[in-house]
C-alpha cells in the first residue's frame, strides 16, 4: 500500500510535468555494434557503480542505441549481454558532473557464458554536447597548492584555471558578464539564497566537495538565472569501503619577520595566528546487528574548522586630534598665509578659526571675528563637547607628535574571524528502480570587521568605544532530497526539494553600551551604543568618523523544487522539466542613537573654505544636522516558474545535434505585509484634488485592492537554444561544438524584446 502511494504521489508530480535534468549528474549514452558494424538492438546494458555496487539496467532500441541519465558522479563499469555474443564488459569509465559520457560496445560472436573485458578509460574528447567548461576533481582540489588565509574556497581555483573566469569568491566575473550573474549550483538546486550567484559565504568544506565544474558556454535549456555561466559542486558520496580525510594547517607570527615600518617606527611584530582543520568519513550506513548499508545506504561527512586572530597596525596614516585641540587650542592649524580680506579690510588667514556668535552683516556681506590667538575659550565648549574630548584624551592619543597622520589602524579588513563547516550527504538505494539522496550544509561565520574605517586603540580588541567595529554573524544551511525512478529502461524521472537559509546580522560592536548616557545626550536612545559623529574635516586637517549606528539583520530564504522526466525515443533523447523558486529577504534595522553632522562653515568666514574646522564647531556644540534612522521592516518574496523542453538528437554516429526551449515565468515582487507603496501619477489626491499621488499596495481602506503595481505579464522570457557536436575523423581526435541562443522577453511595456543569448553563443574546437 505504501509504494502505491508513493508511485501515486510521483505519477502526479510527473502530470504537471515539472525540472532540472541531471545538474549535479551525469549521463553514459553509447551505441553497439556487432562484428561487421552493423548496429545491434534489444541489447541488454547494465551500468554499475564500482564504488557501491548500485546497478541500473536499460536495453538497446531499434537503432542499437541506449542513455542511461542521471547518474551520480563516479566510477562506472558497463556490461553488454546479447544472445549470440561473448557479454562485452567496459571498465575503468569515470562519470563527472554533467557529462554526456560516450560509452559504444562492440560485440563479438560467442556464448554469454564468455567475457570479453575492455579495460580502459572513456576518451577525454566529448562528442555529444555543445557544452564548454572546466572540472576540477576532489585529488586536483585537495592537492593543488591553496592559501588558507580566510579560509579555503574551491570556487577560487575557477579564478586561476578556468579559461574566461575572473574575479574573486565575492564578485566574480565569467566571459565578461557583470557580477553576481553567474548561478551557483549545490547538489542539483541552486545555492543563491537572496545574493545571486553567489556561495562564498555558505559553501561546504572543500573535504566534503567531490567534483567542481565551471560551465562557460553551451548549457542545455535545464539552466537558467545566468547571464555567463555556472558554477557546479557536487558532494561526495559513501561507498562500500570506509574511508576518510584529515588535514591541519596552522601559521604563527612567530615564524615572520618584522616589517621595515615597523622596524622604524619601533613596533613589535604584529599578531597574526591561523589555524585550520578538517575530518571528513563516509561509508556504508552500518549499525552491528540492526542496519548493513552495504550495497545500498552510504553517508559521507565532513567537517571543518578555521580560526584567525589578527591585530596590529601599519604605518600612521590616519590622523587623530592633538592635547591642544582637545582643549579648545587651534594655534597649529593657523598659518601666515593670507588668502583675502573680509569686509572689514582685515586680513583672513589660512586655518582661522571664526566665532559664530560675533555673525553680522556688513555691505551685505557676513563678518565674523576670528577667536583671539585662534583658541576658543574654555567656557565655551559644550558639556557634551567636553565629554567626548575626554573619550577621545583617554583611548585615542596621537602615536606620533605630528598634526597629520599621527594614529596607526588595523593592516586587516578583520579584526577576528571563526569560520564552521559541517555537512553530510547520504545515498539510499530503495530498491532497483528508485533511489534516494539527501544532504545537509550548515556553515557559521562570525567575524569582526573593521571595513567601515573610524579610529582605533589597540589595547581594545574592539578598538575603544568610538571604534566603527562590526559584527557580521553569518549563519547559512542547505538541505537536499533527490528521488530517481526508473519508470522504464527508457524512461526516467528525477525530482529534487531543495531549501536554503542565511541568517546575516550587522552589528556595531558597541551595542548595549550606554554611549548617549556616556556623552550626556538627551532625549535620544541611552542604552544602544554611541552615536554617529562626522564632519569633522576642515582645510589639510581631517578626524575619521567617530561611532557606528549598524544595527541590522537579513534573514535570506529559498526554495527549489525540481522535476525533469528524460525518455529516450528512437534516436531523440527527451528532457522535459519544471522548476519552481520561491526567494525571499526578511530585513530589520533597530534604531541607534542617531547620527550628528558638523560642518567647517559654522567657524569659517563665508567665501574662504581655508577657515574653520568642523573639530571647532564640534567644541562648540554647533551641529549642523541630526538623523536618526527609523526602522522599516521588510519582507521582500520572489517566486519563479520555468518550464523546459531539450532534445539530444543523434543524426549520425558522428553528428549530435542538442535543441531546446525554455520559458521562464518571474512575477515582480510582493512584501510580505503589503508595505509596498508608489507614486502614480495618474491617482487622484484625496486632499488637494489633483493628480499625482502615493499609491499603497494590498487590500483595506486607502489601498489599491492588489498586491504589485503593474501586470505581472512583463515578466516572462521565452526563447530556443541550439547546439551541435560533430567529431571530425578518428585520426584528428577532435570535435567541433557550436550553439547560439535567443531569449524573448516582454520586459518592456507594451513590446517586444529580443537579444542574443549572451553567453551561450560561440564555436569551438576540441581535442585530446
Amino acid at each position: 500500500m505504501a509504494k502505491d502511494l508513493i508511485r501515486l504521489v510521483i505519477l502526479c508530480t510527473l502530470a504537471v510535468s515539472c525540472i532540472y535534468a541531471q545538474q549535479d549528474r551525469g549521463t553514459i549514452v553509447g551505441t553497439v555494434y556487432d562484428p561487421t558494424g552493423a548496429v545491434v538492438p534489444g541489447v541488454k546494458v547494465t551500468i554499475t557503480q564500482v564504488t557501491t555496487n548500485l546497478t541500473q539496467e536499460t536495453t538497446t532500441n531499434a537503432d542499437g542505441q541506449y542513455r542511461v541519465p542521471n547518474l551520480p558522479i563516479g566510477d562506472y563499469r558497463v556490461a553488454f549481454e546479447a544472445q549470440g555474443f561473448k557479454t562485452a564488459v567496459r571498465e575503468g569509465i569515470r562519470l563527472s558532473i554533467q557529462d554526456i559520457l560516450r560509452v559504444d560496445g562492440n560485440l563479438e560472436v560467442g556464448s554469454t557464458s564468455e567475457t570479453l573485458t575492455v579495460t580502459a578509460e572513456a576518451s577525454l574528447l566529448k562528442t555529444d554536447t555543445p557544452e564548454v567548461g572546466t572540472l576540477l576533481g576532489t585529488k586536483q582540489v585537495i592537492d593543488m597548492p591553496l592559501g588558507f588565509s580566510g579560509g579555503r574556497y574551491a570556487e577560487n581555483f575557477a579564478f586561476k584555471l578556468a579559461p574566461g573566469v575572473g574575479g574573486n569568491n565575492w564578485e566574480s566575473h565569467i566571459n565578461g558578464a557583470p557580477s553576481f550573474s553567474k548561478e551557483v549550483v549545490l547538489d542539483g538546486a541552486s545555492a543563491t539564497i537572496y545574493i545571486s550567484g553567489h556561495m562564498g559565504e555558505s559553501s561546504p568544506s572543500m573535504e566534503a566537495l567531490e567534483e567542481f565544474k565551471v560551465q562557460t558556454s553551451g548549457m542545455s535549456a535545464e539552466f537558467t538565472r545566468t547571464a555567463g555561466g555556472v558554477f557546479n559542486f557536487v558532494m561526495k558520496s559513501g561507498t562500500n569501503q570506509y574511508h576518510g580525510s584529515g588535514m591541519y594547517q596552522w601559521h604563527n607570527e612567530s615564524f615572520d619577520a618584522n616589517t621595515f615600518a615597523n622596524n622604524y617606527y619601533g613596533y613589535n611584530r604584529r599578531r597574526d595566528r591561523r589555524d585550520n582543520w578538517a575530518l571528513s568519513l563516509g561509508g556504508p550506513v552500518s549499525i552491528p546487528k540492526i542496519i548493513n548499508g552495504k550495497d545500498r545506504w552510504f553517508f559521507y561527512t565532513a567537517y571543518e574548522k578555521y580560526n584567525e586572530s589578527f591585530a596590529g597596525g601599519g604605518s600612521p596614516i590616519r590622523t587623530v586630534p592633538q592635547a591642544d585641540w582637545l582643549a579648545g587650542n587651534f594655534g597649529n592649524y593657523l598659518t601666515g598665509e593670507k588668502i583675502g580680506t573680509d569686509p572689514l579690510g582685515r586680513d583672513v588667514f589660512r586655518g582661522a578659526i571664526y566665532d559664530p556668535t560675533t555673525t553680522r552683516l556688513v555691505d551685505n556681506k557676513v563678518v565674523r571675528d576670528m577667536f583671539p590667538s585662534n583658541i576658543i575659550p574654555s567656557s565655551r565648549i559644550s558639556s557634551v563637547s567636553q565629554n567626548l574630548t575626554k573619550i577621545l584624551g583617554q583611548y585615542y592619543k596621537p602615536e606620533l607628535p605630528t598634526l597629520l597622520n599621527n594614529s596607526r589602524f588595523p593592516v586587516s579588513n578583520q579584526a577576528g574571524f571563526n569560520q564552521t563547516q559541517f555537512s553530510t550527504k547520504s545515498d539510499f538505494q530503495i530498491n532497483s528502480n528508485q533511489r534516494l539522496s539527501g544532504s545537509f550544509v550548515w556553515v557559521d561565520r562570525p567575524r569582526n570587521l573593521l571595513d567601515q574605517g573610524g579610529v582605533w586603540n589597540f589595547d581594545d580588541p574592539n578598538g575603544g568605544p568610538l571604534s566603527r567595529a562590526r559584527l557580521q554573524y553569518v549563519s547559512s544551511h542547505y538541505v537536499r532530497l533527490a528521488h530517481d525512478w526508473t519508470i522504464t529502461p527508457t524512461m526516467l524521472n528525477h525530482v529534487v526539494a531543495a531549501y536554503g537559509r542565511q541568517i546575516n546580522p550587522s552589528t556595531s560592536k558597541h551595542v548595549g553600551e550606554s554611549g548617549a548616557a556616556a556623552l550626556g545626550i538627551k532625549g535620544i536612545v541611552q542604552d544602544m551604543n554611541y552615536p554617529e559623529i562626522n564632519g569633522l574635516t576642515g582645510d589639510r586637517v581631517g578626524f575619521p568618523t567617530l561611532g557606528y549606528q549598524a544595527n541590522d539583520i537579513g534573514a535570506g530564504t529559498a526554495y527549489q523544487f525540481i522535476d525533469t522526466f528524460s525518455w529516450m525515443k528512437g534516436n531523440h533523447s527527451l528532457k522535459f522539466g519544471f522548476d519552481y523558486r520561491w526567494n525571499g529577504l526578511n530585513w530589520r534595522n533597530n534604531s541607534g542613537p542617531g547620527q550628528f553632522t558638523f560642518s567647517s562653515d559654522v567657524t569659517g568666514l563665508p567665501g574662504f573654505n581655508q577657515t574653520g574646522h568642523g573639530f571647532a564647531s564640534m567644541l562648540l556644540g554647533q551641529v549642523t544636522s541630526a538623523s536618526v534612522n527609523i526602522d522599516t521592516p521588510t519582507g521582500s518574496q520572489y517566486p519563479m516558474y520555468s518550464w523546459f523542453v531539450q532534445d539530444d538528437w543523434k543524426v549520425r554516429r558522428n553528428l549530435t545535434v542538442n535543441i531546446g526551449l525554455r520559458w521562464d515565468f518571474q512575477p515582480q515582487g510582493t512584501e510580505k505585509y503589503d508595505r509596498l507603496h508608489s507614486f502614480n501619477t495618474t491617482l487622484m489626491d484625496p486632499k488637494y484634488g489633483i493628480l499625482g499621488a502615493v499609491e499603497f499596495a494590498g487590500s483595506g481602506e486607502g489601498r489599491n485592492g492588489k498586491r504589485t503595481f503593474y501586470p505581472n505579464d512583463l515578466n516572462t522570457t521565452w526563447g530556443p537554444r541550439f547546439g551541435f557536436a560533430y567529431q571530425l575523423p578518428e585520426s584528428w581526435k577532435m570535435t567541433v561544438r557550436g550553439g547560439y541562443g535567443i531569449f524573448y522577453g516582454t520586459r518592456i511595456p507594451n513590446g517586444w524584446s529580443g537579444v542574443p543569448w549572451g553567453n551561450k553563443s560561440g564555436f569551438t574546437a576540441t581535442n585530446t
